[in-house]
């Protein structure tokens, strides 16, 4: 697979190609959002006994408009760009008797995220990633180790680890709620977040400093989902009334000025370029009763696509389906999975999920940003990467790990399909594959094996995005 060989500017390779001036300073900005202060559910419907819940919340967007046309040496340092906020979980009223008995936050704090948009000048918009939450729960499980997760609980909203081989995979457990006794009185429990902002422009996925400055205006806008990520299942009782405010909502910039020393030194003549990495995400139905050979387009398009990673949700809603709505991810009983990409399959020898779960497990790590042969991180075990689909036909002679179809409140049902796309490891700027020009299907042969219920296949690529500034502050955008 290859894409056509252009000849890139040297200003894609992410050097700083000038001495820095004595002059250089830098200086934390600190940007609220400037349409509103604090989102919340007001008091939602009373709890009934022993049900699953889920709770409803205001699909808002978020706005920030980022501090710009300061001039042309002020820069921002993607390195240190965070989003923060706080989350109450309230009990209004105890309601009788009332007892929650599973309360987690689902993934982790940027599942409160559903939707991630940058516009440029004129309102252009630059980049746009569906699903956030989704994307940010599948990097975040590829790219950090469970010791990692740990040390970064708190600023992630992580479930902590409270013995030494549980390894649970999921957001943290809501304190108040969840208390194992009767709702005895009302009040609130605040979790604070700092995260990683997620940007290909001014974020951790930026590979250049982007130069804020030059530009006329540049905004970023989050929307929150239309359902609270959070798995709830009420014990005895009734009548509890909970409420959600999400408030001290700011992203945590570090900008840096060359001053006039630098801005000389720098090249101000024609186009400059800001190499990053992106995502999206497309999803398709798989029906019920579905089995032998299936294809499903993807959707999925983008000139340098460096990875494909499929994940297939339950959509019942219950322990035997996914108690954690689309955060559980399992795996069909496929005896050979792969991507067709422009009529060539990938890999070429599709691999059996059921009989090689380990070599499934390795193709899925070689789309870790972090791969390496030796040290590969990751966050999915073996108990939660082994789930699979509920199915008529299972066969006897699958391997030992692909144990279970159980849908936990405490560990997210981890199952994903991968495959990595890039010519060569790491090594640069427009090494994917080019998915531009045909279609791209997820394949799978499932044997006589059916699948029980209805489910949701989502599919993330991971790809380059290169943005052009030109001389007069506008910003136009290659993927």
């Amino acid at each position: 697979m290859s894409i056509s060989q252009v000849a890139l500017p040297k200003e894609l390779s992410g050097d700083i190609d000038f001495q820095l001036p004595a002059g250089l300073s830098s200086y934390p900005v600190r940007v609220v959002p400037s349409n509103l202060s604090s989102i919340t559910t007001g008091d939602l419907p009373s709890l009934t006994a022993s049900t699953l819940t889920s709770l409803a919340f205001p699909a808002n967007p978020i706005i920030f408009d980022i501090p710009t046309g300061q001039g042309k040496g002020v820069h921002c340092d993607f390195r240190y760009s965070t989003l923060s906020f706080r989350v109450n979980y309230q009990v209004v009223n105890a309601g009788t008797s009332q007892i929650i008995s599973q309360a987690y936050l689902r993934s982790n704090a940027q599942s409160w995220i559903e939707r991630a948009t940058t516009y440029g000048p004129n309102g252009v918009i630059l980049d746009d990633i569906g699903s956030f939450g989704l994307v940010a729960d599948t990097m975040l499980q590829l790219e950090m180790d469970n010791s990692q997760r740990d040390v970064l609980s708190s600023m992630y909203g992580l479930l902590q680890e409270t013995t030494t081989d549980s390894n649970l995979n999921q957001g943290h457990k809501i304190g108040n709620w969840a208390t194992g006794a009767a709702l005895s009185a009302t009040g609130s429990s605040y979790y604070s977040y700092c995260v990683p902002l997620m940007n290909s422009l001014i974020g951790v996925d930026a590979k250049k400093m982007f130069p804020v400055g030059s530009v006329p205006k540049l905004q970023i806008q989050l929307t929150t989902p239309a359902i609270a990520p959070i798995t709830l299942q009420t014990g005895t009782g009734s009548g509890a009334v909970l409420r959600i405010t999400i408030d001290r909502i700011q992203l945590n910039l570090q900008y840096v000025d060359v001053g006039q020393d630098g801005v000389k030194m720098m090249s101000n003549a024609g186009l400059k370029y800001f190499p990053a990495t992106t995502y999206r995400v497309s999803n398709s139905i798989i029906p019920a009763l579905a089995g032998g050979q299936l294809s499903i387009l993807t959707g999925l398009k983008g000139s340098s696509v460096r990875s494909i990673i499929t994940r297939i949700n339950d959509t019942a809603f219950s322990t035997a389906g996914s108690v954690n709505g689309v955060y559980d991810a399992k795996s069909l009983l496929s005896v050979a999975t792969n991507y067709n990409v422009n009529g060539l399959r990938v890999p070429s020898f599709p691999v059996d999920q059921i009989h090689d779960t380990a070599l499934a497990f390795a193709t899925l790590q070689e789309c870790n940003s972090a791969f390496s042969p030796r040290e590969m991180k990751s966050s999915i075990t073996p108990q939660r990467f082994g789930v699979y689909l509920a199915s008529s036909s299972v066969p006897t002679d699958r391997d030992a790990t692909m144990d279970t179809t159980a849908s936990t409140f405490d560990n997210l049902a981890s199952s994903f399909f991968g495959y990595n796309l890039e010519k060569i490891s790491k090594v640069g700027i427009m090494d994917g594959a080019n998915l531009q020009s045909g279609n791209t299907y997820f394949e799978v042969n499932t044997g006589s094996s059916t699948v029980t219920n209805t489910c949701m296949a989502y599919f993330i690529s991971k790809q380059d995005i290169i943005y052009i500034l030109d001389e007069s502050g506008e910003v136009s955008v290659r993927m």
